[in-house]
């Protein structure tokens, strides 16, 4: 079977999870449903730069691609909805990533949402500045959000600049940024563009042009956006105006709006008990919450919700038996720990043990 970018990113998913979870943890993956299991897989199974990076992604078309890869053999069922990589499939996806290799700084956990923004943001300031500089009054905008177009209009006004000198502020650091990425992934960024005199070109005239599948297409803009923001995020005084784009984007973690929440509780002294009453939330939930922080969060010490003698047992013994799966661990630890102190413990070494 020929590989394609969408079936790569399958066969990838399915290779990292090892039978461990379902094609429907695939699914939730990289349509990036914001579950506490789909970020604990994303982060566990290191996966989070494929966060909802295929969110149009359909159950039906998962499937068939699933029956198109066992068909041919690069993949095989292990127990219902689990698969496993063949030895063949796993040569076709080490050839198939050497040739066409991800975006070094794709993210989507970090700055999927984010780059959406940027770009809407982007995008139509850019149409604004450009049709008002040319004294067009007449235009269809790109994006007819009301909200947006808000955020646009005060974003204008924020300045005392003229229009034209804004636009050149952010020509020149969009300039600068595009020469921080391979020219043709600037091609990508700017051929989307739409201005006075010219209507931004689609994913799929792009795919056409570039003679590449529309999936890659999608994957490589994606990945200068997240260059983008990484690159902004790193040099803020050297794009003033592009850093008061998405200055309001960044979040020292990133987590779950409820998430946060019960990170600021916990840091006020509250048990997980006496969080889950006050939120009026079961005990699991905010188990599930304190988890995402354990794999979001650099500083946060796990050390009051697991002892260190049962850390250091469950990851010699994730390490003894090369398995993520908490069920194998468990069963092998017994009593002694509890599936909370697995996945937590998981959750702050998972991605750092050498599995």
């Amino acid at each position: 079977m020929k590989l394609n970018d969408l079936s790569f990113l399958i066969l990838l998913c399915i290779h990292k999870f090892n039978g461990e979870r379902s094609i429907y943890g695939v699914y939730h993956l990289l349509t990036g449903k914001k579950s506490s299991q789909t970020i604990f897989d994303g982060k566990l199974y290191e996966l989070s730069h494929l966060f909802s990076i295929m969110h149009f992604l359909t159950r039906d078309k998962l499937e068939e691609i699933i029956q198109q890869l066992q068909r041919k053999k690069l993949i095989k069922k292990i127990e219902e909805h689990k698969y496993v990589v063949t030895k063949y499939g796993f040569d076709c996806l080490i050839v198939y990533k050497e040739q066409n290799p991800l975006p070094k700084d794709l993210d989507g956990w970090k700055y999927y949402d984010k780059g959406v923004t940027l770009w809407e943001r982007l995008s139509l300031l850019i149409q604004v500045l450009s049709n008002l500089n040319h004294r067009k009054s007449k235009y269809t905008p790109i994006n007819h959000d009301e909200e947006l177009q808000n955020w646009i209009k005060a974003y204008i006004l924020r300045f005392r600049l003229t229009r034209g000198e804004l636009a050149e502020q952010i020509h020149e650091e969009c300039v600068q940024l595009l020469s921080t990425v391979q020219d043709e992934d600037a091609l990508l960024f700017v051929s989307r563009l739409t201005s006075h005199d010219r209507i931004g070109s689609t994913f799929e005239q792009l795919a056409n042009l570039l003679h590449k599948d529309i999936v890659r297409i999608h994957i490589l803009f994606h990945g200068v956006l997240h260059t983008f923001l990484k690159e902004i995020e790193s040099a803020t005084k050297k794009y003033p105006y592009l850093f008061e784009v998405v200055k309001d984007l960044y979040h020292e973690e990133s987590l779950t709006i409820s998430s946060r929440q019960t990170l600021r509780m916990i840091q006020e002294g509250k048990s997980i008990n006496e969080i889950a009453a006050i939120r009026h939330l079961k005990q699991s939930t905010i188990e599930d919450h304190v988890v995402e922080i354990a794999q979001n969060v650099s500083d946060f010490s796990i050390d009051s919700f697991v002892t260190s003698g049962n850390q250091d047992k469950i990851i010699t013994m994730q390490k003894e038996l090369n398995s993520k799966k908490m069920k194998v661990i468990k069963e092998e630890l017994g009593q002694t720990v509890s599936y909370f102190e697995i996945r937590l413990v998981l959750a702050r070494n998972g991605e750092n043990n050498g599995t």
